[in-house]
């Protein structure tokens, strides 16, 4: 998010096109850490983040405003679930 917000503040097309690339490829990498069996409650917070970044990416890329609350709100839920699994 710092870089899309670095791009925000420049406001030039190539670093908000950077920024957008970046989405996407943190939306893929995201989703290979639930390629293992494993917990299954982190996998669908984990790909409703990706799916996030890959929507704001779209947005970009259809030069549309980039909304980052649906984002803000699914990563605070993986944060918060992650969160209660490192304190157990």
């Amino acid at each position: 998010m710092t870089i899309w917000n670095n791009a925000v503040r420049s406001q030039k097309a190539a670093d908000l096109d950077s920024a957008a690339n970046n989405f996407r490829s943190t939306a893929t990498y995201l989703r290979t850490l639930t390629k293992e069996p494993g917990d299954k409650q982190f996998t669908p917070l984990v790909w409703k983040v990706a799916k996030d970044f890959d929507d704001m990416a779209d947005a970009r890329k259809a030069r549309r405003t980039v909304s980052t609350s649906t984002y803000n709100t699914d990563a605070q839920k993986l944060r918060q679930y992650c969160t209660t699994k490192i304190s157990a």
